[in-house]
């Protein structure tokens, strides 16, 4: 039996799930239309990232194959393609679901060839006066070279016929020019696509030509800059290089051709530019880009999106927070933090409170993803500028946030904060930070650790944990984990941290053989891992060795899944799910019963290749018992999520539970924050009470006396 999936193929499962959720009667509607938008967002970057390395590959000659499933390179580009256009015909039909339930509420989104009367005669004012002057045209033939189609923007294409030649020509837009356009909002909100429009009307520009056929078009193009990453470090200055390679990477090669529809063998060679492979063009007969949607959202009105979209939620700030410094606080003992149910202030806080504190002395952080108009940046420039020492380890790889990162280095440079890159051929992908204090008899150390990253955006859509301690064990790890990645060293091992590129797969693969263990010792062996990938095959033949041996195996694994238990035995121990929902699930946790001990650990790394071996994690022990409960009860109320959770079967692929409880942990977890903090605010003016009461007494105790005369 084979027992694993192959990543890409795996990953493709994982973007159907997501397309799901336009489909799901629990989905509001302006979000189905949110999640279509997010699962073209997904297919892009696999293609540019993915899709990219593995042409790459190809390109260099390298046969080697993937270590679960023996496909070489080629034939995983040959079932991606497959997965792909399947992919795209399950798009269509939700597109067209949704565009039906939008009818119904007088949202439309026409078709320019259906349009009549005064809504034709506008559209054609439209296309005259806004879209036309920022249009460029381009017929690529002996003369006329093929121009640079930007990534992922459309165009439109003709082909065309002259002196019985076919030559191509092509339509560009500026980028300036909106993707929607509204025209009508008085029975229903009536709109048209740009990219439908040009289509319809740009054929003008062809004069002294044939029109033999037309088409929207779009280039995605190869984004995996690991071929260039070569060149890094063969110069001395590490940030202007990575500047070139960005800039590199907007010129590299297509890997994938999207056209509105089907078209001749003659047009698609045309539009391929010389290149042989015709499997690369897809049609994709509904918007190219989902770039429209959130116009669409700016101009629909406020009675609409409220009823149609997700109603919004408050992350939950505790009682404390106005009232006490978080380092005060955190001395009282360790503070949880699960987002986007807590609110990242409390972290920000904390920085605040540190860049304030005279004891304070240094602050060190990881940063791989960092918002834009980033708080937390600003809260390390004012500790830089009241004296502190700053230190921010910059991962500038992290990708698509490149540019970011290397403006956010230069500006923290400017304000005197210590940046460095870290070591050389592994990206720092820890979630870390370190605060020390002076202390008459030493230092005394704050240290906050997440699954995820210091990113304000993200912490209010992604789920992600942190615990923000004053262990002074765990603040000497981090110190130390510092001073090597200072220095360029990753081999090393912490008294209660645990770290890659070398220690993270050694300390799981033992906590799994512990568990073999204890289950012939006492027959409750179970395991909880929730991550958001997992790839790595000895991992995978580790955890199938535990079912093997009997221990109970629950993975909550949000994308990538290479493990399938394929047969009746491995199916009865190991329960996959994986849950898509209204947040993204991003949080990783280990589990180990260990006879009731309970052993859990918090961490930056997904169980793949890339991140034990070629990155630098993180991962933190839980020790305090409240913490501990709080997230077992987290995991357990995942793994009975019968709303938007799914389970994978026998083949790898996955399905939808009956719903019979309701649960959607997402919505429960919001719930139970909001009760536990309503819980304590209420102890909080019960204790008031009780003691205003007390007063209230010791006054008429008082009285009593006096009437007596007690004077």
């Amino acid at each position: 039996m084979n027992f694993y999936d192959n990543r890409e193929l795996s990953w493709l499962k994982f973007n159907k799930r997501v397309l799901e959720e336009a489909y799901d009667e629990n989905t509001p509607l302006f979000e189905k239309l949110r999640f279509l938008a997010i699962s073209t967002s997904n297919l892009d970057e696999f293609y540019m990232v993915r899709v990219g390395s593995i042409m790459d590959r190809i390109l260099v000659g390298d046969k080697t194959l993937d270590d679960k499933t023996g496909l070489s390179y080629e034939k995983q580009l040959e079932k991606i393609y497959k997965k792909t256009n399947e992919f795209y015909s399950e798009k269509e039909k939700t597109y067209d679901f949704v565009i039906d339930e939008l009818n119904k509420n007088s949202i439309k989104i026409h078709k320019v060839t259906s349009l009549f009367g005064g809504k034709a005669e506008m559209t054609r004012k439209i296309y005259e006066r806004r879209i036309r002057p920022l249009l460029s045209v381009q017929v690529v033939d002996s003369k006329n070279p093929f121009p640079h189609l930007e990534n992922k923007a459309v165009c439109c294409a003709f082909l065309l016929l002259k002196k019985d030649k076919y030559c191509l020509g092509l339509v560009l837009k500026s980028r300036s020019l909106e993707e929607t356009f509204l025209i009508n909002k008085n029975d229903s909100y009536d709109f048209i696509l740009t990219d439908d429009v040009i289509n319809e009307y740009a054929g003008e520009f062809f004069k002294g030509y044939k029109i033999i056929d037309k088409c929207k078009l779009r280039v995605t193009r190869n984004a995996d800059i690991e071929m260039l990453e070569n060149e890094l470090f063969d110069e001395f200055d590490y940030r202007s290089s990575m500047k070139k390679i960005i800039k590199k990477r907007q010129r590299l090669s297509p890997v994938r051709y999207e056209v509105s529809k089907r078209i001749s063998k003659e047009f698609k060679k045309l539009i391929l530019n010389k290149k042989e492979n015709l499997d690369m063009i897809f049609v994709n007969k509904i918007p190219l880009s989902f770039d429209f949607v959130g116009e669409m959202e700016k101009m629909l009105p406020k009675e609409f999106l409220s009823l149609n979209t997700f109603k919004p939620k408050n992350a939950i700030l505790p009682v404390w927070f106005n009232n006490i410094s978080v380092i005060k606080k955190v001395r009282e003992g360790d503070i949880f933090l699960n987002y986007p149910f807590d609110s990242m202030r409390i972290f920000l806080k904390l920085l605040l409170d540190a860049a304030e504190d005279k004891n304070v002395t240094s602050i060190k952080i990881t940063l791989y993803r960092v918002n834009k108009n980033s708080k937390i940046i600003d809260a390390l420039i004012k500790a830089a500028e009241n004296g502190k020492d700053v230190l921010c380890i910059v991962e500038l790889r992290a990708r698509f946030d490149e540019e970011n990162n290397i403006n956010y280095s230069e500006i923290l440079e400017e304000a005197g904060v210590r940046v460095l890159y870290g070591p050389e051929k592994y990206k720092v992908h820890s979630k870390l930070c370190l605060i020390t204090l002076r202390k008459k008899d030493g230092v005394e150390y704050i240290t906050q650790c997440g699954t995820g990253n210091y990113n304000e955006k993200t912490a209010a859509l992604y789920t992600d944990m942190n615990i923000i301690t004053s262990d002074y064990t765990i603040g000497n790890d981090a110190k130390n984990f510092f001073d090597n990645i200072s220095s360029g060293n990753v081999e090393n091992t912490y008294e209660k941290l645990i770290s890659s590129p070398f220690n993270i797969e050694k300390k799981l693969i033992s906590h799994i053989d512990e568990e073999i263990i204890y289950h012939k010792l006492y027959n409750n062996g179970r395991i909880i891992i929730k991550i958001n990938s997992l790839t790595e095959k000895t991992l995978i033949d580790k955890l199938l060795g535990a079912a093997r041996a009997g221990v109970k195996i629950e993975l909550i694994v949000r994308g990538i899944c290479c493990l399938v238990p394929s047969t009746d035995e491995f199916f009865k121990n190991i329960t996959i799910i994986s849950v898509v929902g209204r947040y993204l699930e991003h949080s990783r946790v280990y589990f180990f019963n260990h006879n009731g001990v309970g052993k859990i650990y918090i961490s930056s790394a997904d169980l793949m290749t890339r991140n034990l071996k070629k990155r630098v994690e993180i991962a933190c022990p839980v020790e305090n018992p409240k913490i501990k409960d709080e997230i077992l009860r987290n995991l357990e109320l995942i793994l009975t999520d019968d709303v938007k959770g799914r389970k994978m079967d026998k083949n790898g692929d996955y399905f939808k539970r009956e719903t019979i409880k309701n649960i959607n942990s997402q919505e429960i977890t919001f719930d139970l924050a909001d009760e536990k903090n309503k819980s304590v605010i209420d102890r909080k003016r019960q204790k008031n009470k009780m003691k205003k009461d007390e007063q209230k007494e010791k006054k008429l105790t008082y009285f009593r006396w006096l009437l007596k005369g007690g004077i």
